[in-house]
């Protein structure tokens, strides 16, 4: 949980698994410490703005552990508002989609492999079948 200003107000144990921080230190800390570099506080409060606007937003970018280890984050923040309507803070929920970026860039690597074999065949035919031939 965020407050108005994007300080981390609440967190729950798997975001201190998550990141090595412990919940004391997340505490009254800015969204952007998860961030790999100073001016990505830039983006942090970008991605509120975009959230108070649009009533979410996900951004999936580079985020930063304790020890300075980083992994990719897909982060979804969402305005929250008290019975009066007016907002009172965000949910933020952080998943890890490092696995998922790897396999995106394998498959990438990949067609790249691919392409470049198919566009470098000279004098010969390539044919695609299917299992029967």
């Amino acid at each position: 949980m965020l407050d108005t200003g994007g300080y981390i107000t609440y967190t729950n144990p798997f975001a201190a698994q998550l990141t090595a921080y412990t919940a004391a230190e997340l505490l009254n800390k800015h969204i952007s410490i998860l961030c790999p570099h100073a001016e990505d506080r830039i983006q942090s409060e970008y991605d509120l703005s975009i959230a108070d606007k649009k009533g979410l937003v996900v951004s999936e970018t580079q985020r930063k552990k304790k020890d300075g280890s980083c992994f990719w984050g897909e982060l979804t923040l969402k305005p929250l508002h008290n019975e009066r309507e007016k907002q009172k803070g965000y949910t933020a929920v952080l998943r890890d989609v490092s696995e998922k970026k790897r396999a995106e860039l394998a498959l990438r690597v990949n067609e790249e492999r691919y392409r470049l074999m198919v566009e470098g065949v000279v004098d010969y035919a390539i044919f695609m079948l299917d299992p029967k031939g």
